[in-house]
């Protein structure tokens, strides 16, 4: 079955280039579509990593592409795009957010910690507190895991990107964090307390079930690097 390709995204300096595939009988020709491409196409693609091993990278990530998962495929393409490390190189596929499994609590940074700011109600009480492990992981290690996976030059846009994926448990599978993207996920936070949650589509979320870490705002929020707001959805 012919598939398309999610649109590329290159960006460098002020210019913005979008590629759309063509049909293609095979997620591996495909993946060498996209390839071609990005060497053809981006002005500095090999600024870090050196021809060869990109070549070597390709041929590991190809390797029964066609058998993947289409969450893992996704992530498969964009661990080549990594290579780049350039945070104006993204993976754009907006088929595929309907297929991602998310567990009930969402997590963000703030500063290096990691913190609860919104979910579904029930898990209330866990507002607020500071995450040390995802299934025994530490943040730590998932940021050096994700490194390889998400195309940046800085670990601030990392960790911007990891606050939409650190409850993606498609993206936690990925790299070995998660036992599959349909495994029940442990979090384990820095008072000793723990919670075991399990994953489901966003479309299986009610917004009206949500709560949020943030009930007022402080005036001082506004006036430093970092500043809170209410998360409405997951």
């Amino acid at each position: 079955m012919k598939t398309r390709l999610p649109r590329i995204l290159i960006s460098f300096l002020t210019l913005l280039f979008v590629f759309v595939s063509p049909l293609f009988s095979s997620r591996a020709d495909e993946f060498e579509y996209m390839k071609k491409e990005i060497e053809k196409n981006h002005k500095n693609f090999f600024n870090t990593v050196s021809k060869e091993e990109c070549e070597k990278e390709y041929r590991r990530l190809s390797v029964s592409i066609d058998d993947i998962s289409y969450t893992d495929y996704y992530f498969t393409l964009s661990s080549f795009l990594a290579l780049s490390n350039d945070s104006h190189t993204s993976l754009e596929a907006s088929d595929i957010y309907s297929y991602f499994l998310y567990f009930p609590l969402q997590l963000n940074y703030v500063g290096e910690k990691v913190y609860v700011v919104s979910g579904s109600k029930e898990y209330k009480d866990y507002m607020g507190k500071e995450v040390s492990y995802i299934n025994g992981v530490s943040i730590e290690d998932i940021e050096e895991k994700a490194s390889v996976v998400v195309p940046h030059d800085n670990s601030v846009y990392l960790r911007l990107w990891l606050n939409n994926q650190l409850n993606n448990t498609s993206f936690l599978s990925f790299i070995n964090v998660a036992d599959n993207d349909r495994a029940p996920v442990t979090l384990s936070f820095f008072d000793g307390d723990s919670v075991s949650l399990s994953p489901v589509f966003s479309s299986e979320i009610n917004g009206e079930d949500l709560v949020s870490a943030f009930s007022s705002y402080s005036p001082y929020i506004y006036q430093g690097y970092y500043r809170a707001i209410e998360v409405t959805t997951l």
